[in-house]
Order: structure tokens, then C-alpha cells, then sequence
């Protein structure tokens, strides 16, 4: 009888450990999915929105990836134009200010989309961008609200005649070594990886110049970015 009864507490125990425990879970997964997260979009005019320069406050990606989480992310602009990660030239990013400015505000999701200024035959440097890329990730990851970091593979490019797009930028580096360096990057320091090159390759019409996306080609990109950083 006794061992009846101690057989029935333990159960009871078992249930309202079962119970607490949905409970944690349930309130964690709900304070999560009502949280608002804070995201610094990092890059160059891609990011900025020169494509829709009319109407980049709503057209460019990250207005356009505040949109679609309806208000979760908050997505702040760190783009501008012209600018390369590689640094010791006047347009390296690291001379807009923007990083110190992203430092002291810690957001919580960091989208770093840089190298299509990099791939002008005057500015590359394949193993120069690499050490330098995977310094600038290591550093956003060390800001002590430990955000989670994503690098991203830039768009495809689209050559003229002489085999260049616009600005001199090269599409045969995009397409040949950014696709490869920055997914080693992602996998040597464990930052997330978004692919923006293959969902636009093939696309010129997403394009408003071969480099520039236009409206929809903003809305392809914040779809990936979107899909990518929600699963997260």
C-alpha cells in the first residue's frame, strides 16, 4: 500500500515538473517572438539604397526587411556609397564613423554586406580583404552584448561591353572570389552567412544600372535576409 502510494506522489511529481517546465518554455518562446530586435545594416550604396534614391527611406533593403517583420526588426541604415571594407583608401568604410557610432549602441543583429567596391581593379586585394573582413567580424562580435553578426555575399553584377559594370566594379571577382571568401569567413569565425549573389544572379532586370538594385531587387534581398535572420 505504501509503495502504492509512493508510486502515485512520484507521478504527481513527474506531472507538475512536466508542467513548470512547458510553462518556462512557453513564456520564454512568447517573450521572444514579442521582442523587437535592433539591426545596423552595414555596406555600401547597395545597402543606402542609390537604386531608389527617390524613395530609399521605404524601397531600400532595410526599410523594405523592417516592413516585412512588421515592426520586429528595427532596421537602422549604416550604408554609404562608394565605400570599401579594405582599408588605406579614403572610401574605406572604417572612415565613415558608422562602426564606433554601431559600437556604442549595440544592436542586437549586425548585417555587414561590403566588397563590391573592393572588386575595382585599382582597390583588390584577395588576401588583404579576407584578413581585413575577418578582423571587422571578430571585432562586431566582441561588443559586449555579444550580437549575432552576418556577412553577406553582395549581389551579382552586370558587365558593359569592356567586361566592367559601372564604377569600374569587376563582376568576375564578385562572382569567382567574393562567393568563396566570405563564406570562409562565416565558417572561420562562426558568424551567419546570406547568400545575395545567386538570387540575383541571372536577374539584370532587378538592376537600375548592373549594380544598383531597383525596388524589386531590394524586396529579393530583404526576402533572404528575412528568411535567414528569422530562423536564426
Amino acid at each position: 500500500m505504501a509503495g502504492k502510494k509512493r508510486k502515485k506522489i512520484y507521478l504527481l511529481y513527474v506531472v507538475l515538473c512536466a508542467a513548470a517546465a512547458f510553462l518556462l518554455i512557453a513564456g520564454f518562446v512568447q517573450r521572444n517572438a514579442a521582442k523587437t530586435y535592433r539591426v545596423a545594416c552595414i555596406g555600401d550604396s547597395i545597402t543606402y539604397g542609390t537604386g531608389v534614391l527617390q524613395t530609399r527611406d521605404t524601397d531600400s533593403y532595410p526599410a523594405l526587411l523592417q516592413a516585412l517583420s512588421n515592426g520586429r526588426y528595427l532596421a537602422e541604415n549604416y550604408g554609404a556609397g562608394g565605400r570599401t571594407l579594405l582599408e588605406g583608401n579614403k572610401k574605406s568604410y572604417s572612415k565613415t564613423g558608422y562602426l564606433e557610432k554601431i559600437e556604442a549602441e549595440e544592436p542586437d543583429i549586425l548585417l555587414v554586406m561590403l566588397g563590391t567596391n573592393d572588386s575595382k581593379p585599382r582597390n583588390w586585394d584577395a588576401a588583404e580583404y579576407e584578413a581585413q573582413y575577418e578582423a571587422l567580424v571578430q571585432r562586431l562580435m566582441a561588443l559586449p552584448n555579444s550580437p549575432k553578426v552576418y556577412v553577406m555575399i553582395p549581389p551579382a553584377a552586370f558587365p558593359g561591353e569592356d567586361g566592367l559594370a559601372v564604377y569600374n566594379i569587376d563582376p568576375q571577382v564578385i562572382r569567382e572570389q567574393l562567393t568563396k571568401i566570405i563564406p570562409r569567413i562565416a565558417e572561420k569565425t562562426g558568424a551567419g552567412l546570406i547568400d545575395l549573389y545567386t538570387p540575383t544572379e541571372g536577374h539584370p532586370e532587378y538592376f537600375t544600372d548592373g549594380v544598383h538594385p531597383n525596388r524589386q531587387g531590394n524586396e529579393v534581398i530583404a526576402h533572404e535576409v528575412y528568411l535567414t535572420i528569422s530562423e536564426n
